[in-house]
């Protein structure tokens, strides 16, 4: 009964587009056996490893960019103070004045750290 072809079938349909013909879907590649519960326990423990090893690297490399970053923190801070301490200021006791002062000169203007202040008065 396959094989018999309707007659209204025969030919082009008024929207252009060809008939569909009943086609069985592919076949499924038989030759891939399912794994076995031991096969799948196995090769999931083996990824889990490969997980935590991936990880742990991954951690290391974290710590030392972390640490790495905190140096340079450090250097830049330091490098700050020893520009301030190399510089050359003068101290401002009547503060009132600086209202009247050019917005350029305010944002010059900054107090010393208590160390270069202290180290200085000694």
């Amino acid at each position: 009964m396959d094989n018999v072809v309707n007659p209204n079938s025969i030919g082009m349909p008024k929207s252009g587009m060809p008939w569909k013909k009943n086609r069985k879907r592919p076949a499924i590649d038989k030759a891939i056996s399912k794994k076995r519960y031991d096969d799948q326990k196995k090769a999931k423990g083996e990824m889990k490893e490969l997980r935590d090893k991936i990880k742990s690297l991954e951690d290391a490399r974290k710590e030392v960019q972390a640490e790495h970053a905190k140096r340079r923190r450090e250097h830049v801070k330091q490098k700050k103070l020893n520009e301030i301490k190399s510089s050359t200021y003068q101290e401002i006791s009547n503060t009132r004045n600086v209202k009247r002062w050019k917005l350029k000169a305010k944002k010059q203007l900054m107090s010393l750290p208590k160390e270069v202040f202290y180290a200085n008065i000694k």
